[in-house]
């Protein structure tokens, strides 16, 4: 019996997240690779500024609730204040989003200007946002299924993730798809299976808030989490924007390739 439990809530979870990291590298060094051969170093270092800018967007706008929300809900067995913080979270990120459409374009927009030169990419300031709205709805729900110890899933929401980007590289390949549209395609991928994955928690969206659940995620959040979030994503990726910055895009295109490689070779 005793056994059993250890296997089902320490050494299943292990292997789950274990085998969804490797398996998410190797995906990793092939989308690397076709993208890369396909468009070339200067479209591939675009193509990689344009994803960070949209992580970095993202993680600044979470202010830290997504990992106040993963604290609170795995401390408690109560259902109704998982279910309550899980609602109260998803509509502030329903509320960020309509700023994103409002507003995202136009700071993308400065940022667009200061990083790229060409004015072909400009429509690329609408991209950003939107891009960024996909990849903070996303990481929400996979923080969920961290939350609710639901690894099996998490695994295979990564695997589904990972193997239809392949498709869609190799659908781009054969059609000669701008590179750009390729980033489309994922923010449109992000939506569908942020949207598929919360069904499948069995949570009903509810309009009425508790007072409680945001004294909650306030408290969890303001004790750095935010300013240690955003710490991180910068420590990621400020490497790739000063290259991009005081470099050229075929550059920033190489190095990027060599970052993908190494630390996809390192987990497997």
């Amino acid at each position: 019996m005793k056994n059993n439990i250890i296997n089902n809530e320490i050494v299943n979870p292990i292997i789950n997240i274990f085998s969804s990291k490797v398996l998410s590298a190797f995906f990793s060094l092939i989308i690397t690779y076709l993208i890369s051969t396909t468009y070339g170093p200067e479209k591939y270092g675009l193509f990689s500024l344009i994803l960070s800018l949209m992580c970095l967007m993202a993680e600044i706008s979470d202010l830290g609730l997504s990992k106040s929300a993963i604290k609170i809900i795995s401390s408690t067995k109560d259902n109704t204040i998982k279910y309550d913080i899980v609602n109260t979270v998803l509509k502030y990120k329903i509320i960020i989003s309509f700023f994103f459409i409002l507003f995202g374009p136009i700071v993308s927009l400065i940022i667009i200007k200061a990083y790229i030169n060409d004015i072909s990419l400009i429509y690329a300031y609408i991209l950003i946002p939107i891009g960024a709205i996909s990849v903070l709805l996303f990481n929400y729900i996979n923080s969920l299924y961290q939350s609710f110890f639901l690894f099996r899933e998490l695994s295979r929401m990564t695997y589904i993730n990972a193997f239809i980007k392949i498709l869609i590289i190799l659908f781009a390949i054969c059609v000669n798809l701008y590179y750009l549209n390729i980033i489309i395609l994922y923010v449109v991928l992000n939506f569908l299976l942020a949207y598929i994955f919360f069904n499948k928690l069995g949570i009903k969206y509810k309009k009425s808030t508790n007072i409680n659940s945001i004294k909650s995620l306030i408290k969890n959040t303001y004790k750095w989490v935010f300013v240690s979030n955003i710490c991180i994503i910068l420590f990621l990726r400020i490497d790739t924007l000063m290259i991009a910055y005081y470099k050229n895009s075929a550059e920033l295109g190489y190095y990027s390739l060599a970052i993908t490689l190494i630390s996809s070779i390192i987990i497997i």
